[in-house]
C-alpha cells in the first residue's frame, strides 16, 4: 500500500493524507479498493508506524479525508 511505503520513506504526513483520502472514499461510496480485512491490516500497519492511537492524532489524516477525488489523484501522482 502506498501509505505504508510513504511511512518507510519517512513521509509520515503524506501517508496520513493518503490514508485519510482512502477512508473518505470508503465512507462516501461504501466501496473499497481492498477487502475489509486487507484495509484494516494496512490501516493498522500505517497507524502503528505513525505511532498514532486515534485518527485525530495524525496531522494530515483530516486533510486527506477532506480532499476531492481529483485532489487525491493529483496528490498521489505528485512527489508530495
Amino acid at each position: 500500500n502506498i501509505a505504508a511505503l510513504e511511512v518507510m520513506r519517512d513521509n509520515r504526513d503524506r501517508a496520513a493524507r493518503l490514508m485519510g483520502s482512502v477512508q473518505a472514499m470508503r465512507e462516501q461510496t461504501g466501496m473499497s479498493l481492498f477487502d475489509t480485512a486487507s484495509w484494516d491490516l494496512a490501516h493498522k500497519q500505517v497507524r502503528d508506524l505513525l505511532g498514532a492511537i486515534a485518527e485525530g492524532d495524525v496531522a494530515g489524516f483530516d486533510e486527506g479525508h477532506s480532499m476531492s477525488l481529483d485532489e487525491v489523484v493529483a496528490y498521489a501522482m505528485s512527489d508530495g
